[in-house]
């Protein structure tokens, strides 16, 4: 299933990264999902907000039975490539682990969709998982989503203990060097490429370099990167964890401290603070604000809220300087 594919590396996510932002696939945009992969046939084509269509996710039949396809196009490989890549090879792990654990928390089981195959093509790469006949978290009145997303946060924090070093090897381990490394970079390249919000942006910072004394060296856990209600499936009383391609080994709390920065999801990110007795992190709601300050808006599916936020965080010390 994987014959000549490899992990990606960090050096190759970061020219992806690059690839992505010079709309190097743009004519791909046009595409849907195709109508045959291999011999899977379509059935219907998932709409995403995001409209990132060179990316296209359906649900297709084969042998009568239903399956989920994630398929890629493009000639030049980019970040989305590399993440197909990564979901492809994290997930099969996952996949076993979360399965032979038969994880029970809070009276779910969470689970992680299995990876079937993948399909390759001169222009695209498509990537079959089990269908799941769930619907998402996004309806769910809060206090579901509370108990939902603390187990699924437990889950992830009680995998990652079970993980062995080879299996850890397949995972990005984004620690605390590699932060500490990146983030005079990342706030550099947005003090120049940034519209605004570099006073900010800048404050945001000297407020990590100030926190960053707090992370314990070593300390990792895995984390979903993208966690948050569209992205958790729930089917009777089983959890699934979908839309993995980011998961990695990182600092704790990684999720929670995301979800925190999100739009209409603070008071969530709060209440699953406290669920799991867990602190919010400064370094990590700058440090990932900082990595993506400067994604331009995209009316209407995407406004960038990560500079937003800085603004409004920074709002009353920028006036009182």
């Amino acid at each position: 299933m994987k014959k000549g594919l490899k992990k990606p590396s960090f050096i190759q996510l970061f020219i992806g990264l690059i690839n992505t932002n010079l709309h190097l696939n743009d004519k791909y945009k046009s595409y849907g999902a195709p109508l045959i992969v291999s011999n899977y046939k379509l059935l219907y084509e998932i709409n995403k907000e995001s409209k990132q269509k060179d990316l296209a996710s359906a649900v297709y039949i084969c042998r009568s039975k239903k399956y989920f396809i994630k398929t890629w196009f493009g000639l030049v490989k980019d970040l989305r490539y590399y993440s197909l890549i990564n979901e492809l090879f994290t997930g099969d792990i996952l996949y076993k682990e979360f399965d032979t654990s038969r994880l029970q928390i809070s009276g779910y089981n969470i689970k992680i969709p299995k990876v079937i195959t993948c399909v390759r093509s001169p222009e695209s790469l498509s990537v079959v998982f089990e269908f799941v006949a769930g619907v998402t978290l996004t309806n769910s009145p809060l206090a579901q989503q509370v108990k939902v997303l603390g187990a699924v946060i437990e889950a992830l924090q009680y995998v990652s203990k079970r993980l062995s070093s080879k299996e850890k090897s397949f995972f990005l381990n984004i620690s605390k060097r590699f932060y500490l490394l990146s983030l005079p970079l990342l706030t550099l390249c947005n003090l120049i490429f940034s519209g605004k919000g570099r006073w900010a942006i800048f404050r945001a910072f000297i407020d990590c370099l100030n926190e960053a004394k707090s992370l314990k060296p070593g300390e990792s856990q895995l984390a979903h990167r993208d966690i948050e209600p569209p992205n958790i499936l729930v089917d009777q009383r089983n959890i699934y964890i979908v839309d993995c391609e980011r998961m990695a080994l990182t600092i704790p709390n990684y999720d929670i401290n995301h979800l925190s920065i999100k739009p209409g999801l603070k008071l969530l990110a709060k209440k699953v603070f406290y669920l799991l007795n867990q602190k919010q992190s400064l370094f990590l709601k700058n440090y990932i604000s900082i990595q993506f300050a400067s994604t331009p808006d995209n009316p209407p599916y995407f406004k960038n809220f990560y500079i937003r936020g800085l603004l409004t965080r920074y709002a009353k010390k920028s006036f009182a300087s």
